[in-house]
């Protein structure tokens, strides 16, 4: 039984859960505040703090082995030579596995190269011969270390053969590698693509060298375009794409006709790029493709191509088109004429014969000129919308900003300072005021100004009381928290989509309505919240101001971050702005211009 009981600890302890024994419990190595108290410590009272845990040790020797493997880890809070000679030694003086996983454990969290050679010199040949122990080994491995350390396992100590051996732990180590910052990485995953069995630690090592500039690696990811894992098409296709594709036009022809449809929406795009003659028959028929996000893909290169010969083909597939898609052609249409005529083929049909001859271009007309085309049209759609945006689609969320700025006074576009006449800097900034004063903003209670949170709720909870049964959606709040409608109301993982129905349109206004404007802006982690959904389509977004914190997810770090997630799932974000800087206007219209989406100040 005691067996029994240590191996469950250990293993919460290498899947980073919690001990049982919360009295010794220790705040981890890699910890943002324990590194940055590491910092300001120096050298000598890192040393003193590897003194003190090794006098505690002493004291217990003879203690229960789960004390001892707490006070292990507590070493990772003193890395310095002194504590990685101690660990070493104690790999010779103990004679149990699980205080010889815990040292390996620790050593790698340290990640100095005398460390990591200690892993693979020392630890990994007391635990090879146990298929759990190894695992220590391969999670010391995953943690970031110094760049010696990576360059030392790079040339020496990944030929140790026990490591290979066992094939679940060398996935994990070259999935670990595929994160070194060294550039023999390069080198060694190239030669693990022509070896490497397993699909799973192929799609890593791909996703890790897409933006490599190697035509050995371009090569190897031609070849694996065929491997008999979509995951593996998927990837190589992704990493050629990302490449340019120019030198697999063929490939990528081919590609149109693959059993799967991340491949044939790769196929498409790359062959958009590279301007291919026959584009834009390819993206006609990619109309009729089976899988949505193809479908808006095709849509999408339709627009940016234009003409007069693509018009008809959009037209003729809104009546076939679904929730989503139908959302996307209309918009297309209406970004290449200038007309918004709805989610109606007959309307569009009829204006285009009557009208169409006297439409002297048909082009996409740009971000910002499809921003004011929509603001314009907002107050005359007919179908349920959200600050002027159609709600067609059946699989969205609303993102909502609570944040502490939100609690300042919604002033109508109209009566902004600048749309008065008024020039510079931030004239048209509104301050933050008490939302409950009925003489705020010096007018009287009547016509007192609500807060821009007190708008975002109302215009919200009118879309949902307007929305049909049926539909799948989640509502995200964020500030410094991230709230999830689905796990706070309806107490479940929001890996799903709630259906809309009598008691959930129920507890979705009540959610909406609990909000109160507090925190910062944590954008980015909002948005990453809802591509954790795979059913998603669409967002919603709405906002008043930029992201924080700037030095973690910016407005840059949020554009490339939403490329990388974004560039298969082809999911819609549209933004809402409330009286933004420039900036943040072009940071949202960006957002929604490369995401399929439109950007909308309110």
């Amino acid at each position: 039984m005691k067996i029994r009981a240590l191996n469950l600890a250990l293993a919460l302890l290498l899947a980073g859960g919690v001990f049982p024994f919360a009295v010794f419990a220790v705040p981890q190595a890699d910890d943002d505040k324990d590194k940055g108290a590491g910092k300001k410590l120096g050298v000598a009272s890192v040393e003193k703090r590897s003194k003190l845990l090794q006098d505690r040790w002493k004291g217990l020797r003879s203690g229960p082995i789960e004390r001892r493997i707490l006070l292990i880890q507590e070493f990772a809070n003193a890395p310095c030579k002194e504590t990685v000679d101690f660990l070493i030694r104690l790999y010779g003086s103990e004679k149990n596995s699980g205080i010889h996983m815990s040292i390996t454990q620790t050593l790698g969290k340290i990640g100095t190269e005398p460390a990591i050679r200690a892993v693979i010199g020392k630890g990994l040949p007391l635990l090879e011969n146990n298929a759990f122990n190894i695992t220590a080994v391969a999670q010391a491995l995953e943690n970031p270390m110094e760049s010696k350390a990576e360059q030392w396992l790079l040339k020496s100590g990944l030929r140790a053969a026990s490591l290979r051996r066992n094939e679940v732990v060398w996935n994990r180590v070259v999935a670990a590698v595929a994160d070194f910052k060294n550039p023999q990485r390069v080198s060694f995953l190239t030669r693990e693509m022509m070896t490497n069995k397993s699909p799973k630690t192929l799609v890593v090592i791909l996703n890790s060298l897409e933006n490599v500039k190697d035509k050995k690696v371009v090569s190897i990811a031609g070849k694996l375009v065929k491997h008999k894992d979509p995951g593996v098409q998927v990837a190589a296709m992704s990493l050629l794409y990302n490449q340019g594709g120019s030198r697999e036009k063929k490939l990528f022809e081919k590609g149109l006709k693959n059993r799967a449809w991340q491949v044939r929406l790769l196929s498409l795009r790359t062959l958009a790029r590279l301007k291919h003659k026959k584009i834009s028959d390819y993206a006609i028929a990619a109309l009729n493709d089976p899988d949505d996000k193809v479908q808006v893909n095709a849509v999408r290169i339709l627009l940016d191509q234009g003409g007069r010969e693509i018009i008809l083909p959009l037209i003729r597939h809104i009546d076939k088109a679904r929730g989503r898609v139908k959302d996307d052609v209309i918009d297309a249409l209406t970004r290449l004429t200038g007309k918004d005529l709805g989610p109606s083929t007959f309307q569009w049909e009829g204006w285009w014969e009557q009208k169409g001859k006297t439409v002297k271009v048909v082009a996409r007309c740009s971000a910002e000129e499809f921003t004011k085309m929509k603001q314009k049209l907002a107050e005359e759609t007919n179908t349920v919308a959200y600050h002027g945006l159609r709600v067609l689609s059946d699989n969205f969320i609303f993102i909502f900003d609570s944040s502490e700025s939100m609690k300042e006074q919604y002033v109508p576009p109209e009566e902004r300072p600048e749309n008065r006449g008024k020039a510079g800097g931030d004239a048209g900034r509104t301050v933050v005021v008490d939302p409950n004063d009925p003489n705020a903003g010096g007018r009287g209670q009547k016509e007192a100004l609500q807060s821009k949170l007190a708008v975002a709720q109302k215009n919200l909870k009118k879309v949902l009381n307007g929305l049909k049964v049926g539909k799948r959606f989640d509502i995200i709040m964020f500030e410094s928290i991230i709230t999830d409608f689905i796990r706070a109301k309806l107490e479940k993982e929001p890996d799903k989509l709630a259906v809309l129905d009598l008691e959930s349109r129920g507890k979705a206004l009540a959610f909406v309505d609990q909000a109160r404007p507090q925190g910062q802006t944590y954008m980015l982690k909002a948005l990453e919240t809802a591509f954790e959904n795979d059913e998603v389509d669409t967002i919603y977004l709405l906002s008043d101001g930029a992201p924080t914190p700037p030095e973690k997810a910016g407005m840059n770090v949020i554009l490339e971050r939403m490329r990388k997630l974004n560039r298969v799932r082809s999911v819609k974000i549209n933004t809402i702005g409330f009286d933004l800087k420039d900036k943040e206007k072009e940071f949202l219209r960006t957002l929604a211009d490369e995401h399929f989406g439109v950007f909308v100040e309110r």
